[in-house]
This record gives C-alpha cells, sequence and structure tokens, in this order.
C-alpha cells in the first residue's frame, strides 16, 4: 500500500443527520411533558390532597364515633337488662309478699286455719289450772288464736248438730286450735260452754286417738268462732 494515501473525512448524509435531530427533539419533548405532568400531579396533590396528621385525625375522629356509638348502644342493652331484672325482682318480691300474707292472716278456711295454727303452736303459754282435773295433762292459751271465719249472719244461735253450718265452724276451729286437720280428726263431744250461743266445749282426738284435746270456744260477731283455751287429756273422758 502506498505511503501518503490520502483519505477523505467522514461525512454523514444530510437524511441521517435529520434522522438524529428529530431523535433528539423526541427525547427532549418527552422528558418535558414528564416534568410537566410531574408538575401537574404535585399541584393537584397540594390542593385536593389532606396533610396526614389531618387525614390520621379524621380516621381518629370517625372511630371515636363508633366507638361512642357502640358505648351508647352497650349502655341501653345493659340499662333493659337492670329494668328486666329490677322487673323480675318486684314480681319475686310481690309473691313472697302475697306467700306471708296467706301464711300469717286469720283462717277463712280449713286450709287456713292449718297454717296459722302451725305457725303460731310454739307460741303456746301454758297456764296452771289442772289442780281439779286429773286428767288433764296441761292447758294452754295461744294470743295469736284468731277467728276462723263465718258464712252466718244476723243474731247468732248455736247448733250442735253434726252438718249445720255452725258445727262445721265448730270443728274447723278446734282443729285449728289443736293444729290437726280436719280429716285428721274425731270430734267425739261438743257442748255448752258458759254463755249460751257464746260459748261452746269439745273433746276432740286424731284419728289415730293418739292426742286427745278439750277446746273452749268462744263466738265473735261476723268473724266466727275463736279458739280461747286448749287441753291436752290423758284420757278421752268422751269416748263411748
Amino acid at each position: 500500500m502506498p505511503e501518503n494515501q490520502y483519505y477523505p473525512p467522514f461525512r454523514t448524509s444530510r437524511s441521517e443527520q435529520y434522522a438524529k435531530k428529530r431523535k433528539e427533539n423526541f427525547i427532549l419533548n418527552l422528558l418535558i411533558a414528564v416534568v410537566f405532568l410531574l408538575i401537574i400531579i404535585v399541584a393537584f396533590s397540594i390542593l385536593t390532597g389532606k396533610p396526614a396528621d389531618q387525614a390520621g385525625g379524621g380516621d381518629h375522629a370517625e372511630k371515636t364515633g363508633e366507638n361512642a356509638a357502640a358505648e351508647h348502644k352497650n349502655s341501653k342493652e345493659e340499662g333493659k337488662g337492670e329494668a328486666s331484672g329490677a322487673g323480675v325482682s318486684s314480681d319475686n318480691a310481690a309473691s313472697e309478699g302475697e306467700a306471708d300474707e296467706t301464711a300469717t292472716g286469720g283462717g277463712e278456711d280449713a286450709d287456713e286455719s292449718q297454717t296459722v295454727s302451725g305457725s303460731a303452736e310454739n307460741r303456746e303459754v301454758e297456764i296452771a289450772e289442772n289442780e281439779n282435773d286429773p286428767n288433764v295433762i296441761k292447758t294452754v292459751v295461744n294470743p295469736s288464736w284468731k277467728p276462723v271465719g263465718t258464712v252466718q249472719s244476723g243474731q247468732h244461735v248455736t247448733r250442735y248438730d253434726e252438718g249445720t253450718v255452725d258445727r262445721r265452724e265448730m270443728d274447723r276451729a278446734m282443729a285449728y286450735a289443736a293444729g290437726l286437720a280436719e280429716d285428721d280428726m274425731i270430734v267425739w263431744w261438743v257442748g255448752h260452754g258458759g254463755e249460751p250461743n257464746r260459748n261452746v266445749i269439745g273433746t276432740i282426738t286424731s284419728k289415730d286417738q293418739t292426742k286427745i284435746f278439750r277446746v273452749y270456744l268462744e263466738w265473735v260477731d261476723g268473724q266466727g268462732w275463736k279458739p280461747v283455751k286448749l287441753q291436752y287429756l290423758r284420757e278421752n273422758d268422751k269416748k263411748r
């Protein structure tokens, strides 16, 4: 190869230069568009967005409101439960009061008489008047005895015959005083006990005849026969 050979400088064609320039302009325009888009996004965020602490505060406020609503609902439910419990307690108290009245009130029928008798039996007071009757073990009175009630009205006339209203009320009063059920009692004798139409005396036993009593009754107008004295006997002196 010859030593002093000449090489002409490298030249690009005009079309290549134009394509390169177009490429550079496209890249530049794309960068400008990206920067402009970022500016728009930042400006939009500043104008419409909330600071982080405010956003958190809003969430906290919403949660606080929800908690308050839940607590209010729970308080209402607890209030209803307490009111319901109070209603149940009031109903129970009323039932207990009615039971107490039944247990302590004066008897108007055999069952009420037996209830009063059972509760009053331990309050019997023994009195010493048995010296003249060796058949009497002891004589007692009970301050809690009450008249057993009556369906009779008007002037009272004592009736001793079995099956009469007056006799049935006498039997109820004697069972009441002795603490016996009427279906567990035998009436052996009922007779005059002092003032006419006012006092009677009866001799009764339990059905198995292991308990023997002499009962003194007094008539109370409008209220019926009331036990006034009870004697425990050794033997049934009216047994036929």
